[in-house]
């Protein structure tokens, strides 16, 4: 300890004497270490902290699928829950959404529908009241169990909240509980992917399960979660939901044929899409890291071989070479902790930055911090960094002749070996910078390839907003009015150039609905596509271009015959070598509506495809249907402005 010491001081003088020399190899190192620390503690937020329910390697996730992965019907999920025995218990749950009013400003919540179980399933107790018991199903019960988030930011953490009342929708729910802080799997997207999002996790309310619903098999809506039982294993699970939905096709071949079930870990739905591309950056920042090294490393050779007397004189006064190597590694890894410290001051200022271009639906993305586990890996990361570049240096600088270092002019002149090691890390420097900046290039290659892809409508110019109609507003026909009322306000804006209504924005549908072709004699013309729900105007308003027939208009309303317009791929999927103008289709969701509803939809027009699940993915067959006809409360507020968007949108807050 005392020789320790004692390299220590003579380690801190040394650098005090050459300033200039540490603070070049403290900047490297403290780029290198910053930016792998950094990203380390976005990993460590999104992929490597263990999620917040008891035994969460037992929970899975289930799902439907067919020629493409899907969310569950409701008459399935009854069955399945039934029947699977490799399962302790099986949750559904469904997004919902509402406005809560009361105490402060209106505020748009959103959280899931859930069966009674939900809970229980997942292994939480909530941090005060309760959860659902069975009598929270009953017809006339209004529950609700508050999200831990929502608690907090609109009840100030309040215990006193459970038993009080909060409006949703204007209608009186009784809080029972508030759930603890998680990842509650709550909104089920139409492309079978869950979002963890702040805003779906707010509210939790029963989900009920009335006859009719509990027969359908044909409309796609329900996320599962499921416990694995102790001893059963993945794969066992999957293959008897396989085997159990085999039994389903052949029982109900009209919902059901064709397609199979998936059972999957609740952590990859968490972590799946992302692990990915975090562990790729993760890898290019570690390569930023061993560059970082490399440079240092031909510093310190460098340095070592200007200071060649010096430890010639050394080793001439009786120091060994191990004394020598332990000094000059002793000063690699003091600049080396010290670049550690300015790397971790780096990394809190880079965090921000990163978690604000990263995506926001990156679950637990908003956790990421310098905690005491990055600190951790930052210092393991300083003292390998240390040893990494200073192990070389040191071994090439005290295995030379001493006498030669003794000599005129020794000083500075070098080896062969110090030559050959320079010329080693000027390669492996030049190798890992191309290396970078070829993943860089391909990178913006793909984000310019990204920018080139048609959405299929004019994205520029276009403010969205999402309203929901107060629950005065039940019936169809009160419905449509509200919106046709709000859209005519909203058109006569100054700066508003055209407006529209949908159920989902453009890129982001969540409505896939099965539908059948009238009077085809072959199944396979029958199937399911994305559903929009659109106002007249909408195709104007996003500027959609119509291959054939006509848009949405005034004419397709309550009193009149069903009229949709399908995209251009599906008309091509499912009438190859037909005219699809015409054509007479019956949906599953607009029947299921039990007669309120057109149920026949003739195909008036043929629409440019557009994407509707992202940019990177390609566009997928879809149909539109007015709102006139199928009103939603909840929808989508599409205009199409001049000037500034947000101006208008503060001006309109203004007004209202």
């Amino acid at each position: 300890m005392r020789q320790l010491l004692s390299d220590v001081r003579t380690a801190v003088r040394a650098i005090r004497h050459q300033p200039a020399f540490a603070a070049v190899v403290v900047a490297t190192l403290a780029l290198g270490i910053g930016a792998n620390t950094a990203l380390f503690s976005i990993v460590d937020a999104v992929l490597l902290r263990p999620l917040p329910f008891r035994d969460s390697g037992r929970l899975v996730t289930i799902w439907e699928a067919g020629t493409r992965k899907s969310r569950v019907a409701p008459g399935n999920f009854l069955d399945w829950s039934d029947a699977a025995k490799s399962f302790s218990d099986m949750a559904g749950f469904n997004a919902a959404g509402f406005t809560l009013t009361g105490d402060g400003e209106a505020e748009r919540v959103g959280g899931a529908s859930v069966t009674l179980n939900y809970f229980d399933v997942l292994g939480v107790r909530p941090v005060a009241g309760r959860t659902f018991v069975p009598r929270d199903a009953e017809a006339g019960a209004r529950i609700v169990v508050l999200g831990f988030e929502l608690w907090h930011s609109r009840f100030n953490a309040d215990p006193k909240v459970v038993g009080r009342t909060v409006l949703l929708d204007g209608q009186a729910y009784d809080v029972v509980g508030v759930a603890p802080p998680g990842l509650y799997p709550s909104w089920p997207t139409a492309t079978a992917r869950l979002s963890f999002a702040a805003r779906t996790q707010q509210v939790f309310v029963p989900m009920r399960m009335d006859p009719q619903r509990a027969a359908n098999r044909t409309s796609h809506v329900m996320g599962v979660v499921a416990r694995l039982r102790d001893g059963v294993d993945l794969g066992a699970a999957d293959d008897e939901m396989k085997a159990l939905h085999a039994r389903l096709a052949a029982l109900y071949p009209a919902e059901n044929e064709g397609e199979t079930a998936l059972v999957a870990p609740l952590e990859s739905e968490i972590t799946g899409e992302v692990r990915p591309a975090l562990t790729v950056l993760l890898g290019a920042v570690g390569l930023l890291l061993i560059l970082a090294c490399a440079n240092a490393a031909s510093v310190l050779l460098a340095r070592a071989t200007a200071r060649e007397r010096e430890i010639a004189v050394r080793r001439a006064l009786g120091a060994s070479r191990a004394g020598i190597v332990r000094l000059l590694v002793t000063e690699s890894l003091l600049l080396a902790l010290i670049g550690g410290v300015a790397g971790c001051a780096l990394a809190t200022a880079l965090i921000p930055l990163l978690t604000s271009i990263l995506p926001q639906d990156v679950p637990r993305l908003a956790g990421a911090a310098v905690n005491a586990r990055v600190l951790a890996f930052a210092v393991v990361s300083s003292i390998a960094t240390g040893l990494a570049f200073g192990w070389g240096p040191a071994m090439r600088a005290s295995g030379g002749d001493p006498s030669a270092g003794l000599r005129d002019g020794g000083s500075g002149s070098g080896d062969h070996r110090g030559q050959s090691l320079r010329r080693g890390l000027v390669v492996a420097q030049v190798a890992m910078a191309l290396v970078l900046v070829t993943c860089g290039a391909l990178l913006m290659r793909s984000f310019e390839r990204l920018r080139q892809v048609d959405p299929g409508f004019r994205p520029e110019g276009i403010l969205a907003f999402q309203v929901v109609l107060p629950a005065r507003y039940a019936a169809m026909p009160e419905i449509s009015a509200g919106y046709n009322e709000l859209l005519s306000r909203l058109r006569g804006l100054p700066g508003v150039l055209a407006g529209a209504v949908a159920y989902d924005s453009p890129l982001e549908s969540n409505w896939v609905d099965s539908f059948a072709v009238e009077g085809s004699a072959r199944p396979k013309r029958d199937g399911a596509a994305h559903l929009a729900i659109v106002s007249p105007g909408y195709f104007e308003t996003l500027d959609v271009k119509l291959v054939a027939g006509r848009p949405i208009n005034e004419r397709d309303s309550q009193g009149s015959w069903g009229a949709v317009v399908v995209s251009r791929d599906f008309a091509a999927r499912v009438f190859p070598g037909e005219n699809a103008l015409g054509q007479w289709l019956r949906l599953g969701s607009v029947s299921a509506m039990g007669g309120v509803a057109a149920d026949r939809f003739q195909i008036v027009g043929i629409a440019e495809d557009v994407h509707s699940v992202g940019m990177a993915k390609a566009s997928e067959p879809t149909y539109y249907v007015s709102s006139n006809q199928f009103p939603q409360r909840d929808m989508s507020v599409l205009l199409r402005v001049s000037g500034d968007a947000l101006g208008l949108a503060s001006v309109g807050a203004k007004r209202d």
